[in-house]
Order: structure tokens, then C-alpha cells, then sequence
């Protein structure tokens, strides 16, 4: 006979702590999920990928309401994956973990499920194996181009046009595929207005705003009691083309900048480029490369920091400028993108720059607005990231309004 409880369904491809990108969304969604079950008196079955049991098995001990069900990648496709997060290794993970989703939906009646990631809606959910009366999907986001295109004439063509074109065909493709790849659903979260109403365009399935990015907002002071540093640019990525670090490292040529100093955090193909770039224009003294980062560590920059510089030309949202806003740090973003709307979003600090393609006149608009930045404050932390509110917006996703 089926045992039946009250509960909820939560699926994540990855589940990793103390990381940003899909690892730190899944976890930081599962433990805001379970608190909001917590309040209830429900359990939640996590299914996620057995590669992230070891990060994640210990620091559930003390919760003994969150059920782990961890689905192993077949053999091969993880030697190929070789710990990767692609959307290759998720299609072979889909189909055991659909298997086992299945299997659970069996034994249980679930409430609500929910799949909070890998959720680019390139791909299909888990959640067509459960009966669950609510299916959320998301937050999702789409290789799409942009309203407004950026002009990108100051980039190396090499690394803009088979994108474009893949993210043009790729729209195209996805019109007709998509309401096939979301029917499972009953609710989709977007991570931006421009993927909301795509969704709507293409399918029934109601689809409403709302970014992943779910943080506490901070002091706006550094952890060790120190004050901010008034002269300390930051820019935190993966160093390759779409991010546009150069952008940020040319903003030190200007005479608006002439006594900052620049900090980047990320790795990436074109670290070596990068540092020749800021060789080449003279500021190698005030540039330094902090590589690749924890979250915990990243956060901590932010803290420290009077700026953050994000001049990446294509973006769904930008997690580190909603996570700057939420420690009270001013960003200077580019227009047009994901990014100008988690500031909009944030109703932090900062300001949606363009970019033109004018180099010279690009730099001198960008430099003018961070020294204002940087000048002006200190700046409120956002608090629309915040967990309880991300809490109160379950109850109605979920139709579960009343605690206990």
C-alpha cells in the first residue's frame, strides 16, 4: 500500500553550498524551501545529482525533514562529464532522475514540486513524472538575443557571432518547441521580463517574474569591522569574451580613475590576454587577477569594495549584482541586458551604462559614473533579495497560505 504525506517535491540537478551559478541556486532555494515546509510541519524529498552527496549529506544531518534521493549519472557519461555541469550531462541525468521521480510519486502525494535548476528552458524538467496538483518550473531563463542589441564593435567578432547566431536560431527553434518542453508545468518562474513574455507568447502556461538570486542583505561594511575601500574598483566573472573584462581594465586609463585600483575576481581563457591589456595601457600596477573565489570569499570583496563593474554584454540576470546590491555596494551595469533589470529590480545603487562601440567615448562615460558612485553613498542594502521574502511568495505559488 502507498504511504501518503504531506509534502513537497524539490528537484536540482546540483546542490552545492557556499557556490554562486546553478550549485549555490539549488541549495540556497532547497534550504528556503524547507523552511517554508518546516513552518508547516512538511517534508521535502530532494532529488538532485549523487555527485553532490558529499557537499551536502552533512549539512542536512541536523534536518530530518529533508529526504535525499540521489541519482547517479550512468558510468560513462560522467567520466565524459568529468564533473562538469553541461547540458549534455543534465540530459543524462534527466532520465534516471525522471525514473526516480516517478518512483517517488508513487508512494507519496505531494503538494507542490518544484524544479529550481538546471533550469534554462532549452531543456526538459523532471516534473512531467509527478501528479503533483502544482508543478513549478524555474526560475528559467532562454538563449535568447536581447530587445534592444548591444553594439559589440569594439569586441573581437570572434567572440559575439556564432553566438548570435546560435541564440537567433536558437529563438526561432525554441517557439516551436517549448510549449512541448513546459507542459508539464503549471507555473513558470522567469528570471527576467523579457523571458516572461516569451513564455507567454509561446504557451498557456502562466509564466510570472522572479530571479533566482536569493540573498540576505548585509552591513555594506567589511567582515573584519573594516570601512569600505574608497578607491577599490571590483569586477567578478568568468574571464572570457561575453563578460567584457576589458572594458573594466581600459576604465583605469581614464583620468576619472587615475588613483583607483581594479580587482578581479573569476578564471577564464582570456586571463592572460587580460593582464597583456592592462600592460599594454599601462595599469598593470593597480590591476590584480584574485582568480577564482568561494561565494563566502566573493561576498566579502564586496563588502570591501566602493564599485562593482559589470560591463558583460549578454546576460539572463547577473546573480553578483544582485548580490552586490544586497550588501549595500553600488554597480555600474550595461544597458540593455539582464543585469540592467536585477538592478532595476534590486532598487539598489548604481547605474545601466551603454555601450556603443566608441571606445574612447565609452570609457569616459563609464569612468565619470563610477568615480560618482564611488564618491557618493554609503548606499542602503537591498532587501528585495531577501529569503522571507522569497517565503511569503512559495505560499502563493504553492497554494499553501496558512502555517501551522
Amino acid at each position: 500500500m502507498s504511504i501518503k504525506h504531506e509534502r513537497i517535491l524539490v528537484v536540482a540537478f546540483t546542490v552545492r553550498p557556499e557556490e554562486g551559478s546553478e550549485g549555490g541556486v539549488g541549495w540556497i532555494w532547497l534550504n528556503t524551501i524547507a523552511s517554508f515546509a518546516e513552518e508547516r510541519g512538511m517534508a521535502i524529498d530532494l532529488v538532485f545529482d549523487a555527485r553532490d552527496s558529499r557537499y551536502v549529506v552533512g549539512r542536512l544531518q541536523s534536518r530530518p525533514g529533508i529526504h535525499l534521493h540521489p541519482v547517479p549519472m550512468p558510468r560513462v557519461a560522467e567520466r565524459l562529464a568529468r564533473g562538469r555541469r553541461t547540458r549534455l550531462s543534465y540530459l543524462a541525468w534527466w532520465s534516471r532522475a525522471y525514473r526516480a521521480t516517478k518512483s517517488l510519486d508513487r508512494q507519496y502525494s505531494y503538494a507542490a514540486a518544484h524544479q529550481v535548476n538546471f533550469a534554462t528552458a532549452t531543456m526538459p524538467s523532471v516534473l512531467g513524472a509527478t501528479t503533483a496538483p502544482v508543478r513549478v518550473w524555474g526560475p528559467v531563463t532562454l538563449p535568447i538575443l536581447p530587445r534592444a542589441k548591444l553594439s559589440t564593435r569594439s569586441i573581437p567578432r570572434s567572440w559575439t557571432s556564432w553566438g548570435e547566431t546560435i541564440r537567433a536560431w536558437s529563438a526561432r527553434l525554441l517557439a516551436f518547441t517549448w510549449p512541448h518542453l513546459a507542459k508539464s508545468a503549471t507555473l513558470v518562474l522567469a528570471q527576467n521580463p523579457r523571458t516572461a513574455e516569451l513564455i507567454d507568447n509561446w504557451s498557456q502556461i502562466p509564466a510570472v517574474v522572479w530571479p533566482n538570486l536569493v540573498l540576505d542583505w548585509g552591513t555594506g561594511q567589511a567582515g573584519d569591522g573594516q570601512t569600505r575601500d574608497a578607491r577599490l574598483i571590483l569586477c567578478a566573472g568568468r574571464l572570457v569574451g561575453l563578460k567584457n573584462q576589458r572594458h573594466a581594465i581600459s576604465l583605469l586609463s581614464s583620468s576619472s580613475l587615475s588613483d583607483f585600483r581594479l580587482e578581479i575576481v573569476g578564471d577564464g581563457p582570456l586571463r592572460d590576454e587580460l593582464y597583456r591589456l592592462a600592460q599594454q595601457i599601462g595599469v598593470s600596477d593597480r590591476v590584480v587577477f584574485s582568480g577564482s573565489l568561494s561565494r563566502e570569499a566573493l561576498l566579502k570583496r564586496m563588502d570591501r569594495a566602493a564599485v562593482l563593474v559589470h560591463p558583460s554584454i549578454r546576460e539572463g540576470l547577473g546573480w553578483v549584482v544582485g548580490e552586490a546590491t544586497a550588501r549595500g555596494l553600488p554597480v555600474a551595469v550595461t544597458a540593455g541586458t539582464g543585469a540592467e533589470f536585477a538592478l532595476e529590480w534590486s532598487n539598489g545603487p548604481g547605474k545601466a551604462l551603454p555601450l556603443t562601440g566608441d571606445t574612447s567615448s565609452d570609457v569616459e562615460v563609464w569612468s565619470s559614473a563610477v568615480a560618482e558612485l564611488a564618491g557618493s553613498g554609503p548606499y542602503r542594502p537591498s532587501e528585495r533579495w531577501s529569503s522571507e521574502r522569497l517565503r511569503r511568495q512559495l505560499a502563493e505559488w504553492y497554494g499553501l497560505h496558512n502555517a501551522p
